[in-house]
């Protein structure tokens, strides 16, 4: 499990109602996210099942190929699409892994609606540990990173945030690894650079590298993306693995669902040979493939 050597506590209240944060300089007034909110609207493992998530997010995407099982990092380039989301919604970009321990790690870019937010800690139902907070502000997309011990309990996880626009501005290539450190714990590498390292011991997968583009909260048919993902990856014996296929993620809470409101308002299709286009005005193929 992740350490933190906690300075901040943030005390859950009533929902809708304000939590106590006693760091961070809050240079203009601005909505305060609640844990409650938190625990609604961050982006969630696809294995959370409905009967435990506290809403149901839309999520579409793609699964690498069944050689990715049992992988020991994951990787793949995003190109920003930054814009303004709707109150109290949430957008994210990501790629993930579940773990062998039941464990579920992913790291891409967010954007969240503006307010003050945690932006570095550890949410459980009771509360939220912080390390630091700040104001987030309109189409400020910044990357992301989290860990839930339990792939299937979305009230427990560790997570971090970047610094204002650290997604980079629109239209440019940002590429995101999740992969061993020097002490074989998980980091979240930006770029080839190092934004966050676990004290977590790297375990293999047990699902294949996925990507996805998450309507995490907020209305169902507004806006999500269209993002492009280009070069999933895996590691195996030390060497980066282009995945060799890719088959649909459409669903809310779990893969191959189609049971949520409006998730036929977000698609994927393939753009070129390991390279997907996804979000809002994208079609959905006929078949669960996507071959080239």
């Amino acid at each position: 499990m992740v350490t933190l050597s906690l300075c901040v506590l943030l005390m859950a209240l009533p929902i809708f109602s304000a939590v106590l944060i006693s760091n961070g300089d809050r240079t203009s007034p601005s909505r305060v996210v609640t844990v409650e909110e938190l625990l609604v609207s961050f982006p969630k493992p696809l294995q959370a099942v409905d009967s435990q998530a506290l809403n149901q997010p839309v999520q579409v995407g793609a699964w690498g190929d069944e050689a990715s099982v049992g992988n020991m990092g994951v990787q793949v380039a995003i190109q920003t699409n930054a814009y303004n989301v709707s109150s109290h919604g949430t957008d994210a970009f990501w790629v993930g892994d579940v773990l062998s321990d039941g464990a579920f790690v992913q790291f891409g870019y967010i954007l969240p609606s503006p307010g003050y937010y945690c932006l570095n800690g550890h949410v459980t139902g009771a509360g939220t540990s912080c390390l630091g907070a700040g104001n987030i502000g309109f189409a400020d997309a910044r990357w992301f990173w989290s860990y839930f011990p339990n792939a299937r309990d979305v009230t427990d996880w560790y997570y971090g945030f970047g610094s204002a626009n650290s997604a980079g501005v629109n239209g440019t290539w940002h590429l995101y690894s999740i992969q061993p450190n020097a002490s074989d714990d998980w980091a979240f590498v930006l770029d080839g650079a190092p934004v966050y390292s676990s004290d977590v011991p790297v375990t293999s997968s047990t699902s294949p590298a996925h990507l996805v583009a998450e309507k995490a909260s907020g209305p169902y048919l507004s806006q999500l993306g269209p993002v492009e993902f280009r070069g999933l990856a895996y590691l195996g014996n030390s060497l980066w693995h282009a995945t060799s296929s890719l088959r649909v993620i459409d669903g809310c809470g779990s893969a191959d669902s189609n049971t949520c409101t409006d998730s036929t308002a977000y698609g994927v299709e393939l753009a070129g040979p390991n390279d997907v286009i996804a979000g809002s005005g994208v079609p959905l193929p006929e078949s669960g493939l996507l071959g080239w």
